[in-house]
């Protein structure tokens, strides 16, 4: 050890105190001690005795909290490494922790799982070894006798590998995996992030109405574990209770059954979306038909903010209707939604402002004649690849990028101090600028030059823009300026009636 140390010393690689120790036959290395006399590893008994106090905490309590239980597990699926035969007695729990969602929600310990805490206890007593090395001698199997009551007569019984006969083995491989507590966290962490919080909670909500549906029908279950199949008449009926009982838009209902699907597929039962010809569901294709054909059409109006209405709305701005701040604050973010056709959620926040998806300081850049906008995600870019806006100079009153400067050279004399991870719009009390805050201020713009506001909302802006260009540019150039991914974009162009006019005017010219 002198040696090793001064060799060490000379190359200057350090060595931490803590963390060396002399020639010894055991040693603890990642929580197990190996040991070289016995040739086995083992836990040490500090971590046994906590396990084992664990365990007893669990057995004196009628519940735990998922948090909880989680985090026997966890030393459950560490103690494993030694303890081989636990792995057998982990399924259940995990499975039982998948009851409740919420990690401070309770879970009843039933009295299988109090069977198998013993078990675990019983285990970290008496199993708390594995050899290095196993036996080299070979038993034979005349040398083995093998009695079970399944046949006394013969003294051994059938252990059929593969049969429908006998119940999945123990040492199945989804019940080895499942057994992996951290790994099974990172695949349900991965399950919950395929799809946008917004979307979830649409989900969810579908998902509840599907179960009082059923508890109408007079059908109950306790749990997404329990729950029945799922067949194409049950969803035909669930969707005429949307609509007559519920008084729900057909495009909703859609939306519900899309979250059935996502539940169902999710929770690994058998349904009928598991099957490969369900892409087709002809009966209840017709359901939407026949739901569209009765339904009201809506008569509110939602109209394009145009170039001429934004013109307009910025010379009322700058009458002084509002602070300094917030006029500079609105005109930029009108000026930037109209110019690069943004939905309004990407550029205000519902609630909380979330550096990783919202827009920040860092995410504009100036260029000598125009901006880049980066957009981090949005609604056609699930994956976050993000996307550029380039916002260019027009030399007019309504300029992006003019806006944008004097904007920010407002925000600077307010707010001194700002890292690039903060807000890029803020209000005046230096939050993150809310989509109610801006809808309530475009709103007022609009009724102070004679405009109804509740014709207008937050995606009027990218109406209008897709609007003003339709017969200046290229259908493909609106697609590319709007990031559309589909042939929707031609639902927002509103066509002036004088464009009709002389569309049949030169029906009849010459």
């Amino acid at each position: 050890m002198a040696l090793i140390t001064l060799i060490f010393n000379r190359l200057n690689i350090p060595i931490s105190k803590k963390k060396t120790v002399g020639p010894t036959c055991t040693i603890e290395y990642l929580g197990i001690i190996l040991d070289t006399v016995s040739f086995e590893a083992r836990l040490p008994n500090e971590k046994v005795e906590r396990i084992s106090n664990f365990i007893d905490s669990f057995l004196h309590k009628k519940s735990v909290t998922k948090r909880e239980l989680l985090q026997l597990l966890g030393h459950f699926n560490f103690a494993a490494r030694i303890i081989r035969p636990g792995r057998s007695f982990v399924s259940y729990l995990i499975k039982l922790s998948t009851k409740v969602d919420k990690l401070h929600h309770y879970i009843s310990l039933s009295k299988d799982c109090r069977t198998d805490l013993i078990m675990w206890r019983d285990f970290l007593k008496g199993w708390n070894r594995v050899t290095f090395f196993y036996d080299e001698h070979i038993t034979l199997a005349s040398d083995i006798e093998l009695y079970t009551d399944a046949a006394s007569n013969f003294g051994f019984g059938d252990l059929p590998k593969s049969s429908t006969s006998s119940r999945d083995s123990t040492h199945s491989v989804s019940e080895i995996l499942a057994s992996n507590v951290e790994l099974n966290a990172k695949v349900k962490n991965l399950i919950h992030n395929s799809i946008a919080s917004s979307t979830r909670s649409q989900y969810e909500h579908g998902f509840k109405s599907y179960k009082n549906f059923l508890c109408l029908s007079g059908f109950k279950w306790d749990d997404k574990t329990d729950m029945p199949p799922l067949t194409e008449d049950i969803l035909m009926h669930y969707a005429t209770h949307c609509h007559e009982n519920l008084k729900i838009k057909c495009s909703t209902i859609k939306m519900y059954i899309c979250g059935l699907r996502y539940i169902y597929l999710q929770s690994g039962v058998q349904c009928l979306f598991t099957d490969c010809c369900s892409s087709k569901l002809l009966r209840l294709e017709n359901i939407y038909r026949g739901i569209k054909k009765q339904e009201v059409k809506s008569s509110r109006k939602r109209l394009p903010l145009t170039y001429d209405i934004i013109k307009n709305m910025i010379t009322t701005l700058h009458k002084g209707i509002f602070s300094p701040f917030v006029t500079a604050l609105i005109e930029a973010a009108c000026v930037v939604a109209y110019f690069g056709f943004l939905r309004c959620g990407e550029l205000t926040v519902n609630t909380d402002f979330d550096a990783s998806c919202n827009l920040c300081l860092e995410d504009i850049t100036f260029e000598e004649d125009y901006a880049i906008l980066h957009l981090k995600t949005s609604k056609t870019d699930p994956f976050r690849s993000g996307v550029n806006i380039y916002l260019f100079k027009n030399n007019t009153s309504v300029c992006p990028v003019k806006s944008l400067i004097r904007y920010l050279d407002v925000r600077r004399s307010r707010f001194s101090i700002a890292c690039n991870s903060s807000p890029l719009f803020v209000m005046e009390n230096g939050e993150a600028l809310t989509r109610t805050f801006f809808i309530n201020h475009v709103r007022s713009i609009l009724e102070s030059i004679g405009l109804n506001p509740s014709n207008y909302n937050g995606h009027s802006f990218r109406i209008g823009a897709a609007t003003s260009v339709a017969s200046k540019i290229e259908d493909h150039l609106i697609k590319i300026l709007g990031r559309w991914s589909s042939e929707c974009y031609t639902r927002y162009i509103h066509t002036p009636k004088s464009t009709i006019k002389q569309a049949q005017l030169a029906l009849i010219s010459d």
